[in-house]
């Protein structure tokens, strides 16, 4: 990663994440990967081209939704040095089987990185989800998925057997919510609640639901407009998601992540910030 470390591998000083990082890299659209003889998906794996190992961010959408509203984020973590695979699920009422999806995504990638690059550090996965994907994530991390951490951005929950597997979830976790007092996402608070490892909440303020995508479904089908999402509140999303990542890649816990967020929880631009847990080292 090209930020400062002290000689122990964790973050020296706080970074700048607002614009976008120092790393090139490809993009490689609709591939379609094999996860059984009878199933495959197709993914949008944004590759750094520096021949360097570096993380793998796995991405999935939410309901009604698909992988190109989280374009713009998968970009701005592949210039953080960042291997992000956009993953599409099944858009409606396929939520569990989803979770196994993502799951044997997971894995796969985790066995054969080669599918999509030489330089993927099998040790430092991450898996995110959005809305109804973050259902979907959370199962995955808890039916095995061998990854470092989960990121949820204002999950929901898809179904009851989501709150019973939280339990099993003892890696990190880190919730990314838009402002209540906008929108509710479904029985949201069952997260921070359930996960058994270190967690965290945060809100973004004054924030939608669709805050949460970039560039967002609606403005995928209105020509970049959304009337829905803002722009201050989506790079606040985008800044939190990308102190995340990285501070599960490098730390393996969430310490770098809140440290370095401490100007926006100064500044209003997030609240409502909830810890639990000592970080778990790696």
């Amino acid at each position: 990663m090209a930020i400062r470390r002290t000689s122990s591998g964790t973050f020296a000083q706080p970074v700048n994440l607002i614009g976008s990082g120092a790393f090139r890299f490809e993009v490689h659209r609709n591939l379609r990967i094999p996860l059984n003889p009878e199933k495959v998906v197709l993914i949008d794996a944004y590759v750094p081209t520096a021949k360097s190992s570096s993380p793998l961010l796995i991405l999935a959408h939410g309901n009604n939704s698909a992988k190109e509203a989280h374009a713009g984020q998968a970009e701005h973590l592949a210039s953080w040095g960042f291997h992000v695979v956009l993953i599409q699920l099944k858009k409606r009422e396929q939520w569990l089987e989803n979770g196994d999806t993502v799951r044997e995504l997971t894995s796969l990638l985790s066995l054969y990185p080669t599918m999509i690059s030489a330089y993927i550090d099998t040790k430092k996965i991450i898996i995110a989800g959005h809305s109804f994907g973050g259902s979907a994530a959370i199962l995955a991390a808890a039916q095995g998925a061998p990854v470092r951490g989960v990121i949820l951005l204002d999950p929901a929950v898809v179904n009851d057997r989501v709150k019973k597997v939280l339990s099993k979830v003892s890696m990190p976790v880190m919730l990314i919510g838009a402002d209540p007092k906008v929108f509710r996402s479904r029985q949201r608070k069952s997260f921070f609640k359930g996960v058994q490892g270190e967690a965290g909440e945060i809100t973004v303020s004054g924030a939608t639901h669709d805050d949460a995508q970039f560039p967002s479904m609606f403005a995928l089908h209105a020509f970049g407009f959304d009337p829905f999402t803002s722009s201050p509140q989506r790079q606040t999303f985008l800044k939190a998601i990308t102190a995340t990542a990285l501070s599960l890649a490098v730390e393996g816990n969430l310490q770098w992540a809140w440290r370095n967020l401490a100007a926006e929880f100064k500044t209003g631009e997030l609240i409502n910030p909830q810890r639990k847990s000592r970080p778990r080292p790696y």
